[in-house]
């Protein structure tokens, strides 16, 4: 067993492409993603009703309210255009004492950063004298939330945190994939039958395959979470460190489905398709791409049947969400019986072929 390790170990780091690869491009995604968040939301307005000199003084008072939003006044034929075309996701247009919104999608990420501002704006504004200033004193006081129909506010939500854990399990899928696809590589090439007839038990066999392949995965998940740490200071909110625990059952559900796809085809082509399939599949339903509330309710159910979901959740939960012990085992126990299940059924189905 020692010796395949160290094998397999030598032959990782001599052609480390599909690794590297991988990992510039998490990286690569993460970053630009995630970098974009960093910058203020963009809200185009317009005027309702009012005369354009005091739609121009509104907008002026209203950028000088927030930092976290940017205004940017439309005229009617670029209202008219965007209307067209949709290019944005939501529009708003101001009257004297109230506003509206356009939403052109459901939900609009625009409608829901924008709109609590304004709901602010306008109530200081309609309040004159010693009544503002109390409502000011207040305003660090009291914390507001803010309520969207059909979304769920019952967890925060950092849109560069979800790039970044999302892009990490979405690309690990594929290096995890093929770096398990060695084995049907050795199978094609009667390589594999020799190995199994060595004097090394079947299960030291197996394991040191497995355990390259798992390391391998992790070495590159941890990397990118480290470089998103240390050079890029991305927000992990203190568990950091909580991560290298939380991604293990993740990888081990991703390498034994690996196992499984592998022992159902013949080569890499076959292979390829079916990797890619589940990539895609999983990274959509699970949350990797978007964030899970805002997809339908079908789409929501869908997201349970996705590895990818779990290991989210579990990322958001040593970071984000700060869980306590008893709020990881569901997700747990879920990616290890789904890594159980499909390395028994894989490792059956690579014996059974052997065996015709």
């Amino acid at each position: 067993m020692r010796g395949i390790l160290w094998q397999l170990t030598l032959l990782t780091v001599r052609n480390p492409w599909t690794l590297l690869a991988m990992l510039f491009v998490t990286v690569l995604f993460a970053t630009v993603t995630g970098l974009e968040e960093t910058e203020r939301t963009s809200a185009f307005v317009y005027n309702e009703s009012m005369e354009e000199e005091l739609f121009q003084a509104k907008v002026e008072r209203l950028q000088s309210f927030t930092d976290e939003v940017s205004f940017e006044i439309l005229s009617q034929e670029e209202r008219e255009l965007i209307r067209t075309r949709q290019t944005v996701d939501a529009i708003f247009g101001l009257y004297e004492d109230d506003y509206i919104v356009e939403p052109f999608t459901t939900p609009s990420m625009t409608e829901m950063s924008v709109v609590p501002v304004l709901d602010q704006f306008y109530i200081m504004t309609s309040l004159t004298g010693e009544t503002a200033e109390k409502m000011e004193a207040l305003d660090s006081v009291f914390e507001v939330e803010t309520s969207y129909i059909g979304i769920d506010n019952s967890e925060p939500f950092n849109n560069t945190v979800k790039n970044m854990f999302g892009w990490a399990l979405f690309f690990v899928i594929y290096t995890i994939a093929f770096s398990v696809s060695d084995i049907l590589q050795l199978r094609s090439r009667r390589i594999w039958d020799r190995i199994i007839l060595s004097p090394s038990s079947k299960w030291g066999i197996y394991s040191s395959y497995l355990l390259v392949v798992f390391l391998i995965g992790y070495v590159q998940v941890m990397t990118a979470l480290t470089i998103f740490y240390y050079l890029f200071d991305f927000p992990f909110y203190g568990g950091y460190w909580l991560t290298y625990i939380a991604v293990i059952p993740y990888l081990f559900a991703v390498m034994a489905v690996g196992i499984f796809l592998s022992s159902l085809i013949n080569n890499l082509t076959q292979l390829s398709g079916l990797v890619m399939l589940f990539a895609m599949g999983s990274g959509m339903l699970g949350g990797a791409f978007w964030p899970l509330h805002v997809t339908g309710d079908f789409m929501y159910a869908l997201s349970y049947l996705s590895p990818v979901r779990y290991g989210m959740e579990l990322l958001y939960g040593v970071t984000l969400y700060d869980w306590s012990f008893d709020e990881f085992l569901l997700p747990i126990s879920i990616l290890v019986f789904i890594g159980c299940t499909f390395t028994a059924l894989g490792i059956h189905f690579m014996e059974r072929r052997g065996e015709t």
